[in-house]
């Protein structure tokens, strides 16, 4: 539990970082939700196989559209974070924190807010789900829609592998950071 303390001291200390992290997770994931659940709700009255396999493209293709999107705007605000407080990188590595501790923290800085903005997204999706499908006529015949457990799954591991994507290079920056020259550009 001490080992979450910095990096939730940071999220506070960079809360626009946080927000900007939570907000397009939240986005992003309520996107995902909301195509899983309507692509499921329209493959259960589809009995055409090529229909399934266009809805199935279609789907793919939204969801690896807001997946992008989330890369880049993740990643953008983690190269500025980390690039606007390397001062204090530098600092705890100056005091014995080792690299990796630091890359970790950052990381954590990204997880948090994306961990919990998913979980929000993948909440909001499912009512927003509903309401689409009232929206097509006849809706009260087509099946509910619903999240299956797989992609559920699929959704929170594309959000570890979107984090972890995201801070490659502000982690490079962060291993090959040098104190001396760190801080000598602050005195």
């Amino acid at each position: 539990m001490k080992h979450l303390l910095l990096p939730l001291r940071a999220i506070r200390a960079r809360a626009a970082q946080a927000r900007l992290v939570f907000i397009s997770y939240t986005l992003t994931l309520v996107l995902f939700g909301l195509a899983a659940s309507v692509n499921t709700s329209l493959r259960h009255i589809s009995t055409d196989p090529q229909a399934r396999v266009q809805l199935d493209a279609g789907t793919a293709a939204l969801v690896s559209v807001g997946l992008l999107t989330l890369l880049i705007l993740t990643s953008s605000a983690v190269a500025l974070s980390v690039r606007s407080h390397i001062r204090e990188l530098a600092i705890l590595k100056g005091i014995g924190f080792s690299s990796l501790r630091l890359v970790g923290f950052v990381f954590l800085e990204t997880a948090l807010p994306a961990l919990s903005g998913s979980l929000l997204g993948l909440t909001l999706s499912q009512p927003l789900a509903v309401w689409v499908m009232r929206l097509f006529p006849h809706g009260e015949l087509l099946p509910l829609p619903h999240l299956t457990g797989s992609a559920i799954v699929l959704a929170l591991l594309a959000t570890a592998v979107v984090s972890l994507l995201s801070i490659v290079v502000p982690a490079c920056r962060v291993l090959r950071l040098n104190v001396s020259a760190a801080l000598s550009r602050f005195a």
